[in-house]
């Protein structure tokens, strides 16, 4: 029974992809994404990453993206002309017009993994701005810049009346732990006081001289240095995320 039982648990996992929505108010952090998105792949998933902005996430693994998603669902493209494969289990589809003219991830990302050859076992969909929300954990990413506070606590707001799971927060752009835990305490407070919502932490990830130089040359960090304490942190959150409780998408292949 308990055989059986483990495998059921395995089929419903490769037919309900896990969904991991990542909001990063204003962009500008696709390195960050592309190098969770090879974590989460090193730790055996199969990942999808859903990339919301003008291509940063292929241009942080040295790639570029000349069509997107629209295109397929337009009929001017099929999927796998689109879709950019930086790495083994890491594929890329850009989706910069379809999340800004949707404003929403249902129906069109069920129907995008459906469209998928092989079903991923992560989903990970990087967005600028707030959507309407799956019902499962958020990922919110920030930094301790005050115009990046400013920004993210706007979109949380956005968020209050649609996200429906926990909101969970990890720091970038500095090198310092403390001032990841002082951006991760203005956030929860504010939220808590002003929203009614409360932030957890997910981590901080250092900005670290081989994350910077994977930066600049369009790498992931993994291909600098694999013990730098950036890519140790991505790494354990690409292993914590089988704890979370993620929105799951039912695919009938």
């Amino acid at each position: 029974m308990a055989d059986q039982a483990e495998g059921l648990r395995q089929l419903f996992a490769r037919r309900c992809p896990s969904v991991l929505p990542i909001l990063i108010p204003g962009g500008g952090q696709g390195a960050l994404v592309a190098n969770l998105a090879i974590a989460a792949a090193r730790s055996g998933r199969e990942v999808l990453v859903v990339d919301g902005t003008p291509g940063e996430v292929a241009a942080a693994t040295g790639l570029r993206a000349r069509y997107e998603l629209a295109h397929v669902f337009a009929g001017d493209k099929r999927l796998d002309q689109i879709t950019l494969e930086p790495c083994e289990r890491v594929r890329i589809v850009p989706a910069a017009r379809m999340l800004r003219d949707t404003g929403r991830l249902e129906p069109w990302l069920g129907q995008l993994v459906q469209r998928c050859e092989s079903v991923p076992g992560l989903v990970i969909v990087y967005q600028r701005n707030a959507t309407e929300a799956l019902d499962g954990d958020l990922l919110v990413t920030a930094s301790p810049a005050r115009e990046d506070l400013t920004r993210t606590y706007a979109e949380l707001k956005r968020m209050k009346h649609h996200s429906r799971g926990r909101l969970r927060l990890i720091v970038a752009r500095t090198v310092d732990e403390e001032d990841a835990r002082q951006v991760h305490r203005a956030l929860d407070e504010t939220a808590q006081r002003y929203l009614g919502v409360a932030i957890d932490w997910a981590g901080f990830v250092p900005h670290d001289a081989p994350l910077r130089r994977a930066e600049a040359s369009g790498r992931p960090v993994f291909d600098i240095d694999t013990a730098a304490p950036s890519a140790r942190a991505l790494l354990g959150l690409g292993r914590a995320l089988d704890q979370w409780q993620l929105p799951r998408l039912a695919v009938t292949h």
